[in-house]
Order: C-alpha cells, then structure tokens, then sequence
C-alpha cells in the first residue's frame, strides 16, 4: 500500500529507490508483486546515465487506492495518478519521489508531519483556472487570459506562491504541513537539473524555494547537507491505512 501511494503521488518514481526499502531486487520482490497483479507497471529508462526502471501506477492500482482512501477530518485529500503523462520529463519527475523522502525526512526531524503534498501540474492548473475564468461562457475571448498584473498577485498570495519578474514561481513539489504546535505550513521544493540556467535559475533562487540539485543518483540539498532521499517517506499512505 505504501508503495502504491508513494507512486501514485508523484506519478512516476524511480524503481531504485523503491527497491532500498525492500529486500530484494525488482524482479523477485514487491514490485514484481504489484506488476503481477496489474497493479504497477515497469519501464526500462536511463536515469542520470544509469539504468533502472520508472514505475507508475496502472488504472486498476489508482482506483484500488481510491476505493480504500482514508481522508482524516479538516485535512485535504491526497491526489494519485496513474500513467506517464509526460515521458519528456519522466527524468526529471521521477527524482521528486526522492526529493520529496529527503525534505520529509528533515520536517519530521523537527517534529513535523506531512499532511500531503502537490506536485506542480496540480498548482499550474489551479492557476490556469483562475486565468481563464473571464473567457468562460464567452465567445469573443479568444482564448487570452484576461487578468491583469495586480490580480495576479493577490491570486498568487492565496496559495502562498511568491512573484518574480512579474511571473508566479511554481515549485516542483509541495509538501503541505503541521507543525509541533500545530499550525500549518507549506515547504516548497525545487530539483535543479543541469538546464537551469540563466534568468530561469535566478527565478528560482529569487522564490525561495528548497532546493536540490542532482548529482548523479543523489540529491544535495541548498542548505549545503546531502541526502539520499532513501529514508522513510512520512505519511502518504497514512490517510488509506487507518
């Protein structure tokens, strides 16, 4: 079940680090398992010129995972998907699950729990909603978002997302959580890649966001410390264990 979650959270995760929580390799132990049962599948991919697998959720493991959700009271539900809906970035979306063990490993340390977390595309559709609902109904729009500067900014307040260059800065991974005296907080991460460069990087910087730069199969952290993001992952699956 854990596994499932971990999955169906990022869309995509690296067969490595699901096999470090396991005692054996892919083709002997629980990943083999969930694929057997249609519950997974297994793609061959090279991943920072090593090879491994992706592993992402069948329709068959999504819905098993939304038959036996659990939600507490007062907290939002997690989101799982299923399929590679953008092979292109599959490289780099299938480090998040690793970012997101290292970040967790750290807020937990500190007496934090991870109530959930969001990955980008869930945040930029939210914001493309909100950019399109003038032309909804309307036949003369064109189809161009219809909102000025000034709105933007107060949209983008509501979600905690800041402003650089006039742009909202997406993170690629948010982790929503609860701090020891139970306040809530959001703690933003970003995976910097070889391609960040220039006014993109500089954003990126300028937002605030945690950073992780990879390095090779590791993931070193902007605060100066590394982490192998093979840790335990707090929490994903705790909503559909209960």
């Amino acid at each position: 079940a854990r596994t499932l979650a971990l999955v169906g959270a990022f869309r995509v995760a690296d067969a490595r680090d699901l096999e470090s929580r396991q005692t054996s390799d892919r083709w002997h132990g629980d990943l083999e398992h969930l694929r057997r049962e249609r519950l997974i599948a297994l793609t061959p991919h090279v991943l920072n010129g090593e090879r491994t697998a992706l592993v992402t959720l069948t329709r068959t493991g999504q819905a098993l995972l939304e038959q036996h959700r659990h939600v507490p009271a007062g907290e939002a539900m997690q989101n799982y998907y299923s399929g590679l809906a953008k092979p292109r970035e599959a490289t780099h979306d299938a480090q998040l699950s690793r970012v997101y063990a290292a970040a967790a490993e750290r807020l937990q340390a500190n007496g934090g729990r991870v109530q959930r977390v969001v990955v980008d595309y869930e945040l930029k559709r939210e914001y493309q909603a909100f950019l399109q609902a003038p032309n909804r109904g309307r036949r003369d729009g064109g189809g161009r978002p219809q909102r000025g500067r000034e709105e933007v900014a107060r949209w983008a307040r509501e979600p905690q997302l800041p402003m650089a260059d006039d742009h909202v800065q997406f993170p690629d991974l948010r982790l929503e959580c609860e701090r020891p005296d139970g306040e809530r907080e959001v703690h933003d991460v970003e995976v910097m890649t070889p391609h960040y460069r220039g006014a993109h990087a500089a954003a990126k910087v300028r937002a605030g966001f945690h950073r992780y730069s990879a390095v090779g199969a590791r993931l070193t952290g902007s605060s100066g410390s590394a982490g192998s993001g093979r840790g335990r992952t707090g929490g994903l699956a705790e909503e559909m264990l209960s």
